[in-house]
C-alpha cells in the first residue's frame, strides 16, 4: 500500500469514527456501505425480530451434535458406510 492510500484510509476511518458510521458489506451485491450506526443498529434488530431469533441458555453444541450422530446412525445410506468406517478404526464416535 502507497503513502497516498494509507492517507486515504486513514481519513476515512477518522470521518467514519467521528460521523459515528459502520462500514459494512451491502445485502446485495458486491459492495460496501458506509451507515450511522443508529441506523445499522436499528436494522440489525429488525432483521432478527423479523426472522424470529431467541436467546438460547447455555451451549447447545452437545444437545445438536447428539441429534446428529444418532440421525447419521440411522440413515440407511450411510449406514453401512459408517460401520465399515469404525470397523477399521477411520471414524469413532463418541457418546455425549
Amino acid at each position: 500500500m502507497t503513502k497516498n492510500q494509507k492517507r486515504i484510509l486513514n481519513q476515512i476511518k477518522d470521518k467514519v469514527n467521528n460521523n459515528n458510521a459502520v462500514i459494512s458489506k451491502s445485502d446485495k451485491g458486491n459492495s460496501v456501505v458506509i451507515i450511522c450506526q443508529n441506523t445499522y443498529h436499528e436494522k440489525v434488530m429488525n432483521f432478527i425480530h423479523n426472522n424470529k431469533f431467541a436467546n438460547i441458555t447455555g451451549d447447545v453444541t452437545k444437545k445438536f451434535q447428539k441429534a446428529l450422530r444418532k440421525n447419521i446412525i440411522e440413515c440407511p445410506h450411510i449406514k453401512k458406510t459408517l460401520f465399515k468406517l469404525i470397523k477399521y478404526k477411520i471414524v469413532v464416535f463418541e457418546e455425549v
